[in-house]
């Protein structure tokens, strides 16, 4: 197995770039990088969508995530998620859902696994950095 795989970056529709900052840097508390557009040539040829689309990269050293600000295209059920290890997770819920954001909780043998959405429907599922809850700040 190649153990030097690596996430560069996930990818995800945003309706709106004022909500993409919202959650992905008040909410995650990801640093925005930079902007960039997505021609209508390459949005056609990549995902059949027309037109250009606005594209926010956020992120930390270890990885980026690129918010097309596009609708969302499909509204069926689905299981796509990403899950990111957070230094303080429940700062982050309750950032959430001060902005009434849902937040998923589920006890499993006891442990919490707990996942939000994002302004866009986006699932999100939060994992504690282990030992993050003795750390002091």
């Amino acid at each position: 197995m190649n153990k030097e795989y690596e996430i560069h970056h996930w990818a995800v529709a945003n309706r709106s770039e004022q909500e993409a900052f919202e959650f992905y840097q008040e909410i995650l508390g990801l640093d925005f990088l930079y902007r960039f557009a997505l021609s209508p040539e390459l949005s056609g040829k990549i995902f059949s969508l027309s037109g250009e689309i606005p594209v926010l990269v956020f992120g930390t050293p270890l990885f980026k995530v690129e918010i097309f600000v596009t609708e969302p295209v499909s509204t069926l059920p689905s299981v796509h998620h990403i899950c990111l290890v957070v230094p303080q997770r429940n700062h982050i819920l309750q950032k959430a859902q001060q902005r009434n954001l849902p937040v998923i909780r589920i006890p499993r043998q006891g442990r919490e696994t707990v996942f939000v959405r994002d302004f866009s429907g986006n699932l999100i599922e939060l994992k504690e950095q282990p030992n993050a809850a003795h750390r002091t700040v």
